[in-house]
Protein backbone atom coordinates (compact mmCIF):
# COMPACT_ATOMS: atom_id res chain seq x y z
CA UNK A 1 0.00 0.00 0.00
CA UNK A 2 1.40 3.41 -1.00
CA UNK A 3 0.69 6.44 1.16
CA UNK A 4 1.49 10.06 0.53
CA UNK A 5 3.96 11.70 2.87
CA UNK A 6 2.05 14.38 4.75
CA UNK A 7 3.18 17.20 6.98
CA UNK A 8 0.06 17.26 9.16
CA UNK A 9 -1.70 14.21 10.62
CA UNK A 10 -4.36 12.98 8.23
CA UNK A 11 -5.58 9.44 7.76
CA UNK A 12 -5.23 8.02 4.27
CA UNK A 13 -6.90 4.75 3.34
CA UNK A 14 -6.36 3.12 -0.05
CA UNK A 15 -8.43 0.06 0.77
CA UNK A 16 -11.89 1.09 -0.46
CA UNK A 17 -12.30 -0.80 -3.72
CA UNK A 18 -15.93 0.00 -4.37
CA UNK A 19 -18.82 2.04 -2.98
CA UNK A 20 -20.49 -1.11 -1.73
CA UNK A 21 -17.69 -2.90 0.06
CA UNK A 22 -15.82 -0.49 2.34
CA UNK A 23 -12.59 -2.24 1.37
CA UNK A 24 -13.70 -5.76 2.24
CA UNK A 25 -14.40 -6.90 -1.32
CA UNK A 26 -12.47 -10.11 -2.02
CA UNK A 27 -10.41 -10.25 -5.17
CA UNK A 28 -9.74 -6.53 -5.53
CA UNK A 29 -6.23 -5.53 -6.58
CA UNK A 30 -4.71 -2.02 -6.59
CA UNK A 31 -2.52 -0.87 -9.47
CA UNK A 32 -0.25 2.13 -8.70
CA UNK A 33 0.65 3.16 -12.24
CA UNK A 34 0.13 6.95 -12.11
CA UNK A 35 3.06 8.83 -10.49
CA UNK A 36 2.29 12.42 -11.61
CA UNK A 37 -0.25 14.61 -9.83
CA UNK A 38 -2.13 17.71 -10.96
CA UNK A 39 -3.16 19.13 -7.60
CA UNK A 40 -0.80 20.38 -4.92
CA UNK A 41 -2.14 19.66 -1.44
CA UNK A 42 -0.77 21.69 1.45
CA UNK A 43 -0.49 18.49 3.52
CA UNK A 44 1.27 16.46 0.82
CA UNK A 45 5.01 16.40 0.04
CA UNK A 46 4.41 15.70 -3.66
CA UNK A 47 4.92 18.42 -6.27
CA UNK A 48 2.75 18.93 -9.35
CA UNK A 49 4.90 16.65 -11.52
CA UNK A 50 4.81 13.83 -9.00
CA UNK A 51 8.26 14.30 -7.51
CA UNK A 52 8.39 13.09 -3.97
CA UNK A 53 8.69 10.05 -1.79
CA UNK A 54 7.39 6.77 -3.15
CA UNK A 55 7.36 7.62 -6.84
CA UNK A 56 9.84 4.86 -7.72
CA UNK A 57 7.31 2.29 -6.53
CA UNK A 58 4.87 3.00 -9.37
CA UNK A 59 4.35 0.07 -11.74
CA UNK A 60 4.89 0.37 -15.47
CA UNK A 61 1.84 -0.43 -17.64
CA UNK A 62 3.46 -3.70 -18.69
CA UNK A 63 4.16 -4.68 -15.08
CA UNK A 64 0.59 -3.89 -14.05
CA UNK A 65 -1.00 -5.87 -16.87
CA UNK A 66 1.37 -8.81 -16.37
CA UNK A 67 0.63 -8.82 -12.66
CA UNK A 68 -3.10 -9.12 -13.29
CA UNK A 69 -2.74 -11.65 -16.11
CA UNK A 70 -0.39 -13.92 -14.18
CA UNK A 71 -2.63 -13.95 -11.12
CA UNK A 72 -5.71 -14.69 -13.22
CA UNK A 73 -3.78 -17.45 -14.97
CA UNK A 74 -3.20 -18.99 -11.53
CA UNK A 75 -6.97 -18.83 -11.06
CA UNK A 76 -6.80 -16.35 -8.21
CA UNK A 77 -10.27 -14.95 -7.46
CA UNK A 78 -9.64 -11.42 -8.75
CA UNK A 79 -12.85 -9.61 -9.64
CA UNK A 80 -11.75 -5.98 -9.73
CA UNK A 81 -8.68 -3.87 -10.55
CA UNK A 82 -8.41 -0.32 -9.25
CA UNK A 83 -5.98 2.30 -10.56
CA UNK A 84 -5.32 4.59 -7.61
CA UNK A 85 -2.11 6.51 -8.09
CA UNK A 86 0.26 7.08 -6.39
CA UNK A 87 -0.50 10.40 -8.14
CA UNK A 88 -3.63 11.33 -10.09
CA UNK A 89 -4.96 8.51 -12.24
CA UNK A 90 -6.47 10.73 -14.94
CA UNK A 91 -3.31 12.85 -15.32
CA UNK A 92 -1.12 9.93 -16.40
CA UNK A 93 -1.09 8.31 -19.84
CA UNK A 94 -0.12 5.00 -18.23
CA UNK A 95 -3.55 4.75 -16.62
CA UNK A 96 -5.32 4.72 -19.97
CA UNK A 97 -2.86 2.21 -21.42
CA UNK A 98 -3.51 -0.19 -18.55
CA UNK A 99 -7.28 0.26 -18.74
CA UNK A 100 -7.40 -0.44 -22.47
CA UNK A 101 -5.16 -3.51 -22.22
CA UNK A 102 -7.03 -5.00 -19.29
CA UNK A 103 -10.39 -4.30 -20.90
CA UNK A 104 -9.23 -6.12 -24.04
CA UNK A 105 -7.49 -9.03 -22.33
CA UNK A 106 -9.87 -9.53 -19.42
CA UNK A 107 -13.32 -8.15 -20.27
CA UNK A 108 -14.83 -9.93 -17.26
CA UNK A 109 -12.73 -7.82 -14.87
CA UNK A 110 -14.36 -4.84 -13.17
CA UNK A 111 -12.13 -1.81 -13.78
CA UNK A 112 -12.11 1.19 -11.45
CA UNK A 113 -10.13 4.37 -10.89
CA UNK A 114 -9.51 6.70 -8.00
CA UNK A 115 -9.33 10.37 -8.95
CA UNK A 116 -9.26 13.85 -7.43
CA UNK A 117 -11.90 14.83 -9.98
CA UNK A 118 -10.14 17.74 -11.65
CA UNK A 119 -10.08 16.00 -15.04
CA UNK A 120 -13.08 13.73 -14.64
CA UNK A 121 -15.43 16.01 -16.57
CA UNK A 122 -12.99 16.09 -19.48
CA UNK A 123 -12.17 12.37 -19.50
CA UNK A 124 -15.47 10.69 -18.64
CA UNK A 125 -16.19 9.53 -22.20
CA UNK A 126 -12.66 8.19 -22.58
CA UNK A 127 -12.66 6.16 -19.38
CA UNK A 128 -16.09 4.71 -20.12
CA UNK A 129 -14.82 3.67 -23.57
CA UNK A 130 -11.76 2.16 -21.87
CA UNK A 131 -13.97 -0.09 -19.75
CA UNK A 132 -14.14 1.73 -16.41
CA UNK A 133 -17.19 0.74 -14.38
CA UNK A 134 -16.40 2.30 -10.99
CA UNK A 135 -14.99 5.66 -9.92
CA UNK A 136 -13.87 6.86 -6.49
CA UNK A 137 -13.56 10.67 -6.27
CA UNK A 138 -11.66 12.39 -3.48
CA UNK A 139 -13.50 15.58 -2.51
CA UNK A 140 -12.09 17.29 0.56
CA UNK A 141 -13.88 20.64 0.47
CA UNK A 142 -17.31 22.01 -0.26
CA UNK A 143 -16.54 25.73 -0.06
CA UNK A 144 -13.86 27.74 -1.82
CA UNK A 145 -12.59 28.99 1.55
CA UNK A 146 -11.91 25.45 2.76
CA UNK A 147 -10.39 24.42 -0.58
CA UNK A 148 -7.90 27.27 -0.27
CA UNK A 149 -6.81 25.93 3.11
CA UNK A 150 -6.30 22.39 1.82
CA UNK A 151 -4.77 23.02 -1.63
CA UNK A 152 -2.14 25.46 -2.86
CA UNK A 153 -2.65 25.11 -6.61
CA UNK A 154 -3.64 23.02 -9.60
CA UNK A 155 -2.11 22.03 -12.94
CA UNK A 156 -4.64 22.09 -15.79
CA UNK A 157 -3.92 21.73 -19.50
CA UNK A 158 -0.26 22.54 -19.03
CA UNK A 159 -0.75 25.66 -16.90
CA UNK A 160 -0.34 26.10 -13.18
CA UNK A 161 -2.89 28.11 -11.24
CA UNK A 162 -2.71 29.23 -7.61
CA UNK A 163 -5.64 27.98 -5.61
CA UNK A 164 -6.84 31.55 -5.02
CA UNK A 165 -7.69 31.67 -8.73
CA UNK A 166 -8.67 28.03 -9.16
CA UNK A 167 -10.73 26.97 -6.12
CA UNK A 168 -14.10 27.57 -7.77
CA UNK A 169 -12.96 25.81 -10.95
CA UNK A 170 -11.67 22.77 -9.04
CA UNK A 171 -14.86 22.30 -7.03
CA UNK A 172 -17.03 22.80 -10.10
CA UNK A 173 -15.09 20.17 -12.03
CA UNK A 174 -15.29 17.69 -9.18
CA UNK A 175 -19.06 17.88 -8.83
CA UNK A 176 -19.75 18.04 -12.56
CA UNK A 177 -17.49 15.02 -13.05
CA UNK A 178 -19.37 13.15 -10.33
CA UNK A 179 -22.73 13.87 -11.98
CA UNK A 180 -21.45 12.80 -15.40
CA UNK A 181 -20.08 9.57 -13.92
CA UNK A 182 -23.42 8.81 -12.27
CA UNK A 183 -25.26 9.60 -15.51
CA UNK A 184 -22.91 7.25 -17.36
CA UNK A 185 -24.05 4.42 -15.10
CA UNK A 186 -20.77 4.01 -13.20
CA UNK A 187 -20.53 2.98 -9.57
CA UNK A 188 -19.50 6.26 -7.93
CA UNK A 189 -18.11 6.80 -4.45
CA UNK A 190 -16.73 9.90 -2.76
CA UNK A 191 -13.78 9.83 -0.36
CA UNK A 192 -13.13 12.71 2.00
CA UNK A 193 -9.86 12.97 3.90
CA UNK A 194 -10.59 14.60 7.24
CA UNK A 195 -8.06 17.35 7.92
CA UNK A 196 -8.39 18.23 11.62
CA UNK A 197 -9.39 21.81 12.21
CA UNK A 198 -9.83 22.53 8.50
CA UNK A 199 -12.68 20.64 6.83
CA UNK A 200 -14.39 18.71 9.63
CA UNK A 201 -17.59 20.78 9.47
CA UNK A 202 -17.93 20.21 5.73
CA UNK A 203 -17.52 16.43 5.80
CA UNK A 204 -21.22 15.67 6.46
CA UNK A 205 -22.23 18.31 3.91
CA UNK A 206 -20.05 16.67 1.26
CA UNK A 207 -21.58 13.29 2.12
CA UNK A 208 -25.09 14.69 1.92
CA UNK A 209 -24.53 16.33 -1.46
CA UNK A 210 -22.84 13.24 -2.86
CA UNK A 211 -25.71 11.06 -1.70
CA UNK A 212 -28.33 13.28 -3.32
CA UNK A 213 -26.42 13.07 -6.60
CA UNK A 214 -26.32 9.28 -6.52
CA UNK A 215 -22.91 8.53 -5.02
CA UNK A 216 -21.83 6.73 -1.87
CA UNK A 217 -19.53 8.69 0.44
CA UNK A 218 -16.93 7.87 3.08
CA UNK A 219 -14.80 10.04 5.36
CA UNK A 220 -11.34 8.77 6.34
Amino acid sequence: MILRKCTIPVKTNREACSPETDGTMPGCIHLPVAPACNIQCRFCARTFDGAGEGMSTALSPQEAVEQISSRLARREPIAKALIFGPGESLANAASYVVLRRLSWLHPELILGIETNGLLLRDRIEQIVADGVRAVSITINALSEETAKKIYSGILYKGRRYPIEAAAEFLLKNQWQGLMLAVDAGLQVSVRTIVVPGVNEEEVPLIAGKAGKLGAVSKAI
